[in-house]
């Protein structure tokens, strides 16, 4: 048979398969094909984590092992995650990346401390008087906000005590989530080593915000509570949560908000990772209407409910909380975008592509991802010979 009469019957047999809506090509599988298919992924999935019993399948969350051992190993504690095997793969990678944490928070208290010594009487003496015969005024300078004017709040909710208990407590149901109880399809410290990561790299870039444009303190009750005023050095070193110079307080630095980073961070986490490391298959579903949609549905609620009480109790100015959240939100999908690229470049890339090889060569989310580009990039090169 000629070629190009193949060709024709085959992208016949192509157009059977796929429905036309709008501009787009979906295809048209019946719900069992669709649960198939599901099952099929979540069983490769499981195979690539090495969760898989003996006869091949997916022992479950709360099912019983052999053993008790083998539930406390591959259980929903997955302690098997402190083998010394995973351990000798795992610790370097997460050693660097709470170096990276740690130095970008030391940058960030640095930038704070220098705020402090530097700018913390600027705006109430430089701050120009309303009229010419009313002398400048020394009380702390509050900028317009829209947030300030429309969101409710009273002298009781939402506080700055509020907050921080807020966001810490979000933080520890990401923590419990993903790291204390993973499952058997645990992603314990890759997750751990990406979140220090990025979050050293906010640090960063947040020392460089709050210092460039200094922004005055919308919450007038605050009052720096610091142990060396005039060694910026030793005061970055005591702001730092582990080094038992007890709770230090500054109050520069506003632009932009490490509150919402934190809040943020975690929850970006939660909706990636949710579908990646799933306690049931249910949780692994694409539907609209599963168990990753409503957690995307609880989490945004979540997020936004705490940019509301992070403004509504002046503890940061709007602009801050969106900034922060952008912030956190490009550099989340920077860090897994040059990941993606850096695994497509393998070793042909540069000395920056050669990190994130190493950095992310245990990581077992990784190994599916790759599998399906392998895939689409043979199926274009197949398509491409077709044309």
């Amino acid at each position: 048979m000629p070629r190009d009469v193949q060709v024709y019957e085959q992208d016949e047999e192509l157009e059977d398969g796929f429905n036309e809506t709008d501009d787009d090509w979906e295809y048209e599988d019946s719900e069992d094909e669709f649960d198939k298919k599901q099952q099929d992924s979540f069983l490769l999935m499981c195979k690539d984590y090495g969760a898989l019993d003996e006869d091949g399948n997916y022992p479950g969350f709360c099912s019983s092992c052999s053993s008790v051992s083998e539930w406390f190993l591959r259980g929903p504690l997955c302690l098997k995650d402190f083998s010394c095997d995973e351990l000798k793969k795992h610790m370097p990678r997460l050693g660097v990346s709470i170096l990276v944490w740690a130095l970008g928070m030391y940058i960030n208290n640095l930038s704070q401390a220098w705020l402090q010594k530097h700018v913390s009487t600027f705006y109430q003496t430089n701050w120009a008087p309303t009229m010419a015969a009313r002398p400048p005024i020394n009380t702390t300078v509050v900028l317009f906000d829209v947030g300030f004017e429309v969101l409710y709040a009273t002298s009781t909710f939402p506080t700055a005590a509020q907050v921080d208990a807020y966001v810490t407590w979000v933080g520890y149901i990401a923590l419990f989530r993903f790291i204390v109880l993973p499952g058997p399809l645990s992603l314990r410290w890759t997750i751990l080593s990406r979140l220090m990561f990025m979050w050293g790299v906010l640090w960063c870039l947040r020392a460089f915000c709050i210092a460039t444009t200094p922004l005055p303190n919308p919450l007038t009750s605050c009052v720096p509570d610091i142990s060396y005023p005039d060694n910026i050095f030793l005061e970055a070193w005591a702001i730092l949560p582990f080094s038992f110079c007890g709770k230090q307080l500054t109050c520069q630095d506003v632009m932009f908000s490490g509150h919402t980073v934190a809040l943020t961070l975690p929850m970006l986490a939660v909706f990636k990772y949710t579908p990646l490391a799933p306690w049931f298959q249910i949780s692994a579903s694409r539907r609209w209407c599963s168990i990753s949609t409503l957690t995307d549905v609880l989490g945004t609620f979540i997020l936004f409910f705490g940019y509301y009480i992070i403004v509504a109790s002046h503890f940061h100015y709007t602009v801050d909380v969106l900034v922060g959240a952008t912030f956190t939100l490009l550099v989340f999908n920077a860090y897994h975008y040059q990941v993606r690229v850096s695994m497509l470049r393998g070793n042909r890339g540069s000395c920056q592509t050669k990190f994130w090889m190493w950095f992310e060569h245990y990581s077992l989310d990784l190994v599916g991802w790759r599998r399906r580009a392998k895939e689409h990039l043979e199926a274009d090169f197949v398509d491409g010979v077709l044309e």
